[in-house]
């Protein structure tokens, strides 16, 4: 089976990557051709922290959006009858106080909890995925520091702890999904 051609839309898209990729410093290819090898070895370790720092704070975000839609329709009555549907303007301002309300991923899971039984699993890895974000989102430079940035006890920079991250990540998703 071949692979359609790119669209127009898409070879655009393509292009943008690669020049954010060349601008961010985040091509390897690009950082692998540094002759001085400490700036090549300094490129790679930031690209990659780049790279994981994004990945861990953009599935923190989706994690809270999609808890924070969940929690709203159990205050409003736990109707599975799609509330957001029926009362539109009531769920999206219970749903704007909760994001306003700046509560915490960990408090949002707590509140959830006395709505609805949580498997320990999913508590466990909302608490990693939580620790994880506050790490590499509250620290830029984690090198030096003496507490490295840990999801469920394991350093994240790792490739291995990182396929982890992801594996558990879509076992959130599946959960949240099916609520």
């Amino acid at each position: 089976m071949s692979i359609p051609p790119l669209t127009r839309t898409e070879r655009r898209l393509v292009r943008e990557i690669k020049t954010l990729a060349s601008d961010l410093g985040l091509d390897p290819v690009e950082i692998a051709e540094e002759e001085d090898q400490e700036l090549r070895y300094v490129g790679l370790t930031n690209a990659r922290m780049h790279i994981i720092r994004g990945e861990v704070i953009t599935q923190f975000t989706l994690v809270d959006d999609l808890l924070t839609h969940e929690l709203t329709i159990e205050i409003l009555g736990g109707s599975k009858k799609k509330p957001w549907r029926r009362k539109k303007v009531r769920f999206d301002r219970a749903k704007a106080v909760l994001i306003e309300s700046r509560m915490s991923l960990r408090h949002k899971l707590d509140l959830y909890k006395t709505y609805r039984r949580v498997p320990a699993r999913i508590v466990e890895i909302v608490a990693g995925l939580n620790s994880a974000r506050n790490s590499l989102a509250h620290v830029f430079y984690l090198e030096g520091r003496r507490r490295r940035a840990k999801y469920r006890g394991q350093d994240i920079i790792s490739v291995k702890t990182f396929d982890r991250f992801r594996e558990d990540m879509q076992y959130l998703y599946d959960y949240l999904l099916r609520l």
